[in-house]
């Protein structure tokens, strides 16, 4: 229970810490909260290492894990015993096993901790990436024995996000595709088996897509498009307060903070500029500090038929995402010359009154 609020209220602080103009007596309730958390959070360290959800040995695996990147997040924030974070990492290390993998502890409650064996690998993989344990062997048995063995973005997620920070990015790149093409249109990234909570639901879908968003964080160029839909779709998931289960809310917000960082830029004002056939055709006046979205519209007219190249140029001002929207229509499909099969129609009358029924010729 502690967890469940301390641990989004984390995020919270990290955003409210990164803005101006944050009011600073509600900054400084929500570190004195999360500093009583704290305090309770400590008292279920095991007498041999790891945390338990009663502060009794043995230490469970996934729990610490959840526990050891809690702990890393509130270190950003407020002060941390480092020691404390040294011997969960110290703990973790030694609960590999010689074929591969983490023991596991049976132990679960609420179902966290009864999750399947390649979901807690690699999130305790993730885990210990994410604290600065060396976790080649670690990521290669996810990749060989979870990520290629099933179709799952879960799994594919976390495998992404940590071959991303120990910087092979080619590979890590194979999974962030992946995971763009089970991109679904209102946002959200599904087809995944259950989470290291064995959540379901939309919950598990807001879990996925934030995982997600912090993989293709790490490769903007690239994946500029999908982090956009995917969060915008994470910030459409806020009910009440919360995104679901604490660990879909945690995630979500954890994606919504890095997202949120990795777009920050210094304001200035500039232009929006788009050629066609390298020919200006549209400019937009870009303000310091832009508000909600800025569109270059109604160009459809400036394209003619056959090959175009549609270009864009930012003039002075801060960098910002973009994208480009093309509706068309067409009364004529083109026919490939390749196309091993002929169609022709012929309608019998090419002049008909509303409600009036004729034939149509088809040859094949």
């Amino acid at each position: 229970k502690t967890s469940r609020t301390r641990y989004p209220r984390t995020m919270a602080v990290q955003y409210l810490k990164s803005h101006e103009g944050t009011d600073e007596s509600l900054l400084a309730s929500c570190l004195k909260n999360l500093s009583s958390g704290y305090e309770r959070l400590k008292g279920y360290e095991c007498k041999n290492g790891g945390f338990d959800w009663f502060g009794k040995d043995p230490g469970h695996e996934a729990l610490s894990a959840y526990g050891l990147m809690q702990f890393v997040d509130m270190s950003s924030v407020m002060s941390v015993d480092s020691a404390m974070i040294e011997r969960t990492k110290k703990w973790l290390n030694g609960r590999r096993k010689k074929e591969g993998g983490f023991e596991r502890n049976p132990k679960a409650l609420d179902k966290f901790g009864g999750a399947p064996a390649e979901h807690t690998d690699a999130y305790i993989t993730w885990a210990l990436t994410e604290a600065g344990i060396d976790t080649k062997n670690d990521i290669d048995h996810v990749i060989k024995n979870c990520a290629e063995k099933k179709k799952d973005a879960y799994v594919w997620a976390l495998t992404a996000i940590c071959l991303y920070k120990v910087g092979r990015k080619e590979e890590a790149r194979t999974w962030a595709r992946k995971l763009a093409e089970l991109l679904k249109p209102e946002g959200s990234v599904t087809d995944e088996e259950t989470s290291i909570t064995r959540s379901g639901g939309s919950s598990l879908i807001v879990e996925t897509t934030a995982l997600a968003v912090l993989a293709w964080l790490n490769d903007e160029e690239t994946f500029q498009a999908s982090t956009t839909k995917a969060n915008e779709y994470l910030a459409s998931q806020c009910k009440n307060g919360n995104f679901g289960s604490t660990q879909a809310t945690l995630l979500a917000l954890k994606a919504i903070v890095a997202f949120d960082k990795c777009r920050a830029c210094p304001s200035q004002e500039g232009a929006f500029v788009v050629y066609i056939n390298d020919k200006e055709e549209g400019r937009l006046a870009l303000e310091a500090k832009p508000k909600g979205t800025l569109a270059v519209a109604d160009l459809g007219s400036k394209i003619a038929a056959g090959e175009t190249k549609i270009s864009v140029e930012m003039l002075k001002g801060s960098k910002l995402p973009y994208s480009i929207t093309l509706d068309f229509f067409a009364t004529c499909g083109d026919s490939s010359e390749e196309c091993q099969v002929r169609l022709q129609t012929k309608l019998n009358n090419t002049k008909l009154k509303e409600g009036q029924n004729t034939e149509i010729e088809v040859m094949l």
